[in-house]
């Protein structure tokens, strides 16, 4: 599979030679050159299907890279699971120690303000977790969101449905923001392509 940035730029490659097709097709007219009118024609079929394919193709890197994501944070909360249970045991273990002492203290007429006083609860928890898995699995399901419906387009684009090819041509000029679907699949791939690039 071909790095993001790789298709990035191919994708920007597309993009320019789109634009540059009419003034391809108009120097092959005046020019009376049969072979590059032709040539100009066949990659006004072709450069809207291979757009689609490309950020098929983006988006597929996208979904193998929050995979990679996911497995990386269910292997460190797992190493983090072995250290808490060693923590609480020590903990439980202190408390043992400590509730009693505590008591000793307060019978004697200690006071919390001569000695720090703890007290240990178990309840619910209260800290507000960002929990990165549910939201990798929300973004991997926004990009395979965007793949179901890209397969479809690419297809009517393949068999020369005119609607398909609209859609793909559209696509083209504002960089895939006018296909829903893929409007949101793009705003996951820019955090990835920002994170390609951080040292």
């Amino acid at each position: 599979m071909k790095p993001l940035e790789t298709l990035l730029e191919q994708a920007e490659a597309l993009r320019r030679e789109w634009h540059d097709l009419p003034k391809r097709t108009d120097s092959a007219l005046l020019k009376g050159d049969k072979d590059a009118l032709l040539d100009a024609q066949i990659r006004e079929r072709q450069i809207p299907y291979e757009f689609l394919l490309n950020l098929k193709q983006r988006a597929e890197a996208v979904a193998e890279m929050i995979r990679a994501d996911i497995e990386a944070v269910a292997q460190q909360r797992e190493a983090v699971r072995a250290k808490l249970v060693a923590v609480i045991e020590a903990l439980e273990k202190a408390w043992r120690e400590l509730e009693p002492l505590q008591r000793q203290w307060c019978e004697l007429g200690g006071s919390s303000e001569d000695q720090p006083l703890y007290q240990l609860q178990r309840g619910g928890f209260v800290y507000v977790c960002d929990n990165r898995q549910s939201r990798l699995r929300s973004e991997l399901e926004t990009v395979e969101d965007a793949l179901r419906n890209l397969e479809p387009l690419l297809k009517g684009v393949g068999e020369g449905e005119s609607k398909a090819i609209v859609m793909a041509r559209q696509a083209l000029q504002d960089g895939g923001e006018s296909l829903p679907a893929v409007r949101n699949y793009l705003a996951i791939e820019r955090h990835y392509i920002t994170r390609e690039h951080q040292p």
